[in-house]
């Protein structure tokens, strides 16, 4: 969601928030229609939904039939009532006619790109807690809608999961952030997602009271939006990806942006760059729209790091700590920019101050990861790789964490161990014994 995007590390880390950060609509919720507005948590503008039925219920010739009986009936009764209602009942269909199936550039990312998974199986962990029956009714829900392109299954290895849900009372740092739940979803240069984490609030963020059933049902609904690569949010307000949505089932519209995004290689170079100068201009004035908000400044700064521009990222996320200073994902994602920017002890010193603040273990798991890039890269290996060990016992099964230790362990002399943790990788997720990086590790250290 929109109010916060989330912190990655280059080339390994990329966010949405998706991952909902609840960008768009925090000022209309002081209005009488707070309550609705909140339910799904995010906002932007509307304009028309149109079922894909409608288009296809009309023959394609019946354009120019329209047109030819529009004149003969101009010509015949121009001033009648029944004239004006037939006039009314062609523009529709042009309407119909004209308007995108999909949101699919608004689901991209600020470089434009487009963002899925690489595989059709998924593996969602979900954690134990009252909500736990709704959230798997609410995905039986999703694997009906999108049968044709995920088969989902239920681990109860955490590690092992590649959508991993979990529950909180408030955000740890933000706890009157007006956001029901958000969604980190990792991914490559290449937009291939690595895992999606998903945090989903139990308690309202202006009455504190319980969150109700049907409010987790859809938000979740909603976050497996993200976690599967829509980035932003539809700008249509009957569509569940809308970003203060009321809805609990997908619009057609949205199964369409969806099916589009895993039936589409590429965009193109042309529309990267409008959708990148549309998210860039849109962050700008909400920055100046809400210059007191932290979300502003933090979905501005993402949007600059998600274009390379690290020095004016490292500006916006400053000016998130002046409003925001006991938040570990601004000083995670500052550490980022400084990363990005080759200041690697600028973004140690901004890790190491993230660490004595509250954190979830979401938080500290990335710490320890930016710490092991960071050491890695000044070639500091004895750092390197005690943060790197610390990160793949953390989070075993991740591709990434496995890649850096595999690496350091070759660099220092550590085969045997290299060799022990990519056996029980592989052991584990045997699907990845065709990954070529990994087929050239296990050359190296004779698996």
């Amino acid at each position: 969601m929109e109010y916060k995007k989330k912190i990655w590390t280059v080339g390994f880390i990329s966010i949405i928030l998706v991952i909902g950060s609840l960008v768009a609509n925090i000022y209309s919720l002081k209005g009488k229609d707070f309550l609705k507005q909140i339910n799904m948590q995010m906002g932007s503008d509307a304009s028309k939904d149109l079922q894909q039925a409608d288009y296809e219920s009309i023959p394609q010739q019946e354009g120019s039939q329209i047109a030819q009986d529009t004149e003969l009936v101009s010509q015949a009764s121009a001033q009648s009532n029944w004239y004006e209602m037939y006039d009314n009942a062609s523009q529709e269909i042009i309407d119909k006619y004209n308007a995108e199936k999909d949101y699919l550039t608004y689901a991209a990312n600020t470089r434009g790109q487009i963002v899925k998974w690489g595989k059709r199986n998924l593996k969602v962990f979900i954690e134990e807690g009252e909500y736990k029956s709704t959230i798997l009714s609410a995905l039986n829900e999703f694997k009906n809608t999108f049968s044709d392109i995920f088969t989902i299954e239920e681990t109860s290895n955490k590690n092992l999961s590649d959508i991993e849900v979990v529950f909180e009372a408030r955000p740890t740092a933000n706890p009157n952030s007006l956001e029901l739940g958000k969604t980190m979803p990792q991914y490559n240069d290449n937009g291939i997602i690595q895992k999606s984490h998903m945090q989903l609030f139990t308690n309202h963020p202006i009455t504190k009271q319980a969150i109700s059933k049907s409010e987790i049902y859809s938000t979740f609904l909603h976050e497996m939006g993200h976690a599967i690569g829509i980035v932003g949010h539809s700008q249509d307000e009957n569509d569940l990806m809308y970003a203060s949505s009321t809805r609990s089932t997908y619009s057609e519209k949205d199964v369409a942006t969806v099916k589009a995004m895993y039936s589409t290689a590429e965009m193109s170079s042309e529309t990267k760059q409008q959708v990148a100068q549309n998210k860039l201009e849109e962050a700008e004035k909400y920055a100046q729209k809400y210059p007191k908000e932290a979300v502003s400044w933090i979905n501005l700064a993402q949007t600059y790091y998600a274009q390379n521009n690290y020095t004016k990222a490292a500006e916006a996320y400053r000016e998130a700590v002046k409003i925001s200073p006991n938040d570990a994902n601004v000083y995670i994602g500052l550490a980022s920019c400084y990363y990005g920017s080759k200041k690697y002890d600028e973004s140690i010193e901004c890790l190491k101050y993230a660490q004595a603040l509250n954190l979830d273990e979401y938080q500290r798991t990335r710490i320890i990861e930016l710490m092991s890039y960071n050491y890695n890269a000044k070639g500091d290996l004895d750092n390197g790789y005690f943060y790197t060990r610390e990160a793949i016992d953390a989070n075993p099964y991740d591709k990434n964490n496995l890649g850096n230790f595999l690496i350091v362990c070759a660099k220092t002399g550590r085969k045997n161990e290299a060799r022990t943790y990519l056996a029980n990788y592989l052991q584990q997720k045997p699907e990845d014994r065709n990954d070529p990086a990994l087929k050239d590790f296990a050359d190296v250290f004779g698996l």
